[in-house]
C-alpha cells in the first residue's frame, strides 16, 4: 500500500481496492504518486516471435505490459507471427522476447490478441 499525505488527510492507495479521493485533493494526490513510485511508459513491441515445437500458420498477435504497485502501463505495440501452431501446448508454443525493464518496474505481463479478430 502507498500512503500519500495532503493537508490534513492520509490516503492509503492498495492496488485493486478503491479510495475516495476528495476532488480538491486529486491533483495533488496524483503528483505525489508519480513522484513517490513513478509511473511506467509504454513498452516498447515485443521481439521477434519464435515457434517451439512444430509450427503452423495461424497468426497470433502479442502486447506487453509493464506493472509495479500503481499499477499497469498501457499495452505496448503489438507483434505477431503468422507461422504459430493452431493449437498451442506445452510442447508446440510461440516464445515472446520481452522489451527492456523499466525503472520501477516489477513485473511484466504478456497479452494474447485474438486473431482472426471475432466480431461482438
Amino acid at each position: 500500500a502507498l500512503e500519500v499525505r495532503v493537508a490534513d488527510r492520509i490516503y492509503t492507495l492498495t492496488p485493486g481496492q478503491p479510495v475516495y479521493i476528495e476532488s480538491a485533493d486529486l491533483t495533488a494526490v496524483q503528483t505525489q504518486i508519480t513522484t513517490l513510485g513513478g509511473s511506467l511508459s509504454t513498452p516498447a513491441q515485443p521481439g521477434v516471435i519464435t515457434q517451439g515445437g512444430t509450427g503452423g500458420a495461424a497468426t497470433w498477435t502479442y502486447a506487453v505490459s509493464a506493472s509495479n504497485d500503481q499499477g499497469n502501463s498501457i499495452e505496448s505495440p503489438t507483434r505477431s507471427t503468422a507461422t504459430g501452431n493452431a493449437t498451442l501446448t506445452s510442447s508446440n508454443f510461440n516464445t515472446i522476447p520481452m522489451p527492456a525493464t523499466q525503472t520501477g518496474q516489477d513485473e511484466a505481463r504478456s497479452f494474447t490478441h485474438q486473431h482472426p479478430p471475432s466480431l461482438i
